[in-house]
């Protein structure tokens, strides 16, 4: 396997184009990819999980410094394609799967808790990023390339309009930083939109939270009507959760103004306000 084997040379050799249903953009930039991997800060005692190593160029720069890497790739070319060019790497599993059907205890040995990197598809990198809340109990910490606008929601602070239900769950149970972005012009083909590498370090919780089904319901209830007051939005959620007695009463106990907005309460506020509710 040459190590510098460029994206368009690999996909020529095995005739085989990116599948625009799959929303693939292979990052071909060897600086970037140096970049992306060092900001794991990956250790020779770390298993770390790739998720969408596409034709593996990203993979060897990253086996080269962990104990083993578990590369998972839903597309069936690609595992052809990483089959054959990590066949001298013996740190190195390849997993035909869709990652969001991943269960992580399944694939680590030791039940260690893993290193996450990859460049999400980015229409699923939601969906992932709630898998990689599910499943936070095995990682320790992620380094994951998303779309910029995806990034800027993730690690946003109460007050903006970016600040929403992704942000308010992802750091209840995370710290969640942007450390840079890369342009189109790093990818085959090049997407029509920015990326941004996204740092996620998952820890608990500094406040408990009682019931995690009724925080995250909480948090999708007093988002789903923006415009209203968190008041109103909790009182009509669709599925109407709670009471207006539990909700005034929560409310009050908590020095929140009812005619508050979602965007403007803290994780902080959202995780006591949950715990009340759950009472």
């Amino acid at each position: 396997m040459k190590k510098s084997e460029s994206v368009h040379s690999i996909l020529r050799n095995f005739e085989i184009r990116p599948k625009k249903k799959l929303g693939q953009h292979f990052l071909h930039a060897t600086p970037t990819i140096k970049k992306i991997v060092a900001s794991l800060a990956i250790t020779r005692g770390d298993t770390v999980v790739e998720i969408g190593p596409g034709p593996g160029v990203m993979t060897p720069f990253i086996s080269d410094a962990a104990k083993s890497v578990i590369a998972i790739d839903a597309d069936a070319d690609m595992i052809e394609i990483l089959k054959s060019r990590m066949s001298d790497r013996k740190n190195v599993k390849i997993v035909y799967s869709d990652i969001l059907k991943v269960k992580l205890p399944d694939l680590i040995e030791n039940k260690k808790r893993v290193k996450i990197i990859g460049n999400l598809p980015y229409n699923i990198s939601s969906q992932i990023v709630f898998w990689m809340i599910d499943s936070r109990k095995n990682i320790s910490k992620a380094v994951i390339m998303v779309q910029k606008e995806v990034a800027q929601r993730l690690a946003a602070k109460p007050g903006g309009k970016e600040y929403g239900i992704l942000s308010v769950i992802l750091q209840a149970f995370a710290r969640c930083s942007k450390l840079f972005d890369v342009s189109p012009n790093n990818f085959l083909p090049p997407p029509k939109v920015t990326s941004s590498i996204l740092m996620i370090e998952f820890s608990d919780p500094e406040d408990k939270i009682g019931s995690e089904e009724v925080f995250i319901k909480t948090v999708k209830a007093a988002f789903g009507k923006r415009r209203k007051t968190i008041r109103n939005s909790l009182l009509e959620s669709k599925d109407q959760l709670f009471s207006a007695v539990k909700i005034d009463s929560a409310l009050t106990n908590l020095g929140i103004d009812p005619k508050r907005r979602a965007e403007t309460l803290s994780v902080k506020e959202f995780i006591a306000l949950s715990n009340l509710l759950t009472q």
